[in-house]
């Protein structure tokens, strides 16, 4: 018997391999008798192995796996018209499709494929491209450790479990568009050799991208933006419905984008993280006080609203996380045109202001002292009124005008370390 484990297929002559798992090359139509006697079920079954698991199996060129679902009676099969390494295109498995750690010697195809179990190639080599458009699987499909020296195309794909691409390696392009994945998507520690697209992709529940690498990322025709304030879900051409999700496929995208000098786009991609990841926290601290008492409760929430008040007021809105100067410049002119018009409409709360609230003169005197208190410049011409408030929004202004152009400086001085 085949020294391989678990098989139960007799070995060839002169070897302890059956011819499944002897190394190539092998005659191809051997191959093909042995592997339809084995799914039309024939033979004893001591000498047959699992009717879809090809566990270490080693493929030779030419070798269309889906003939042999013209004999299955339980497939309905429309047979592919061109003659492929591995072809499963159009048919119908009841079961499950298990290639761990086999060898494809060319593309592994399995275009509109509908598999009512899992699918598993991990740890298994196909040395053409993975086609699998259109498949639709009716639970997990995985590719760890697995290794695609050609293409891979997943687009329209209909997963229902979990996708698995942990510690992958996609030699050439990989396409994700408009595939749906029901379950979650695990991509920590795959490697993108070239480009990737996810343009149109949904993932219901969590996802992994940490670790992983990729040439360029195409997130969409809707690249990524800065305009408006709304962020929603479906931003730059991806749809996710987890908030861990979004945060950890956003951290991907940064790293991708700052890995090929695109540091615009990589800016971007750090907000979107961080608006996610604030998103994701608030979920947790959510959770996290239904399970406390009392004031611990109390407590919770009221540290959680003033960290999110601080990145959204000082952060967030005034510099897009260092992404935008213009968001800041705008800042800059919202609090000094604010407190301007308020010193000038009530002029008692500062000195030297005339009595008169609609005079040309208040309003100069008003804007000017706006200006020089967010500049902390001090000139001492005017200062606060013997009004409280007045004092206090000197204050005020005063330490917002400090953080402000200590961000200008942060912002600016990022952007020339970007281009340099």
């Amino acid at each position: 018997m085949c020294r391989y484990r678990g098989c139960r297929v007799p070995s060839e002559s002169g070897s302890d391999l059956c011819i499944f798992h002897a190394e190539l090359p092998k005659d191809v139509e051997e191959f093909k008798s042995a592997l339809y006697r084995q799914l039309d079920e024939l033979g004893p079954a001591s000498s047959r192995n699992r009717r879809f698991s090809f566990v270490g199996y080693r493929f030779p060129v030419g070798i269309t796996i889906g003939e042999a679902f013209e004999r299955v009676s339980f497939n309905a099969v429309v047979l592919p018209s061109a003659m492929t390494t591995c072809s499963f295109r159009n048919a119908r498995v009841s079961g499950f499709v298990r290639f761990h750690k086999a060898i494809i010697s060319g593309n592994a195809d399995f275009t509109r494929t509908e598999i009512q179990r899992y699918a598993s190639f991990a740890q298994t080599t196909i040395r053409g491209d993975a086609i699998f458009t259109g498949v639709s699987v009716n639970g997990f499909l995985s590719f760890s450790d697995a290794t695609v020296e050609g293409h891979a195309s997943f687009g329209d794909a209909m997963i229902t479990g979990d996708v698995c691409f942990v510690n992958a390696a996609i030699q050439g392009d990989a396409t994700f568009g408009d595939a749906t994945i029901e379950g979650g998507g695990f991509y920590a520690g795959v490697t993108f050799k070239r480009n990737t697209d996810f343009q149109g992709m949904a993932i219901h529940r969590e996802v992994g991208f940490q670790g992983c690498s990729a040439s360029s990322t195409s997130l969409g025709t809707d690249a990524p933006k800065l305009r408006g304030w709304s962020l929603g879900k479906e931003r730059c051409g991806i749809e996710l419905h987890h908030h861990q999700t979004a945060a950890s496929f956003w951290h991907f995208a940064e790293r991708t984008y700052a890995r090929n000098g695109e540091r615009w786009q990589a800016d971007v991609a750090f907000y979107m993280g961080r608006v996610w990841r604030w998103k994701a926290l608030r979920r947790s601290a959510a959770r996290a006080g239904g399970s406390f008492r009392g004031g611990r409760t109390l407590l919770l929430r009221a540290w959680y609203s003033v960290l999110w008040a601080f990145d959204l007021l000082l952060l967030r809105w005034t510099t897009a996380y260092g992404a935008s100067l213009s968001r800041l410049f705008t800042s800059w002119l919202v609090v000094i045109g604010g407190f301007g018009i308020t010193f000038s409409m009530a002029p008692r709360l500062i000195e030297s202001a005339g009595e008169q609230v609609w005079t040309l003169r208040n309003w100069i005197v008003g804007f000017h002292y706006s200006v020089t208190t967010f500049a902390t410049l001090g000139l001492g011409r005017i200062g606060p009124g013997p009004s409280r408030l007045g004092m206090v929004l000197t204050s005020i202004e005063a330490l917002l005008g400090a953080i402000l152009i200590a961000l200008a400086v942060l912002v600016i001085g990022r952007r020339f370390m970007r281009q340099g």
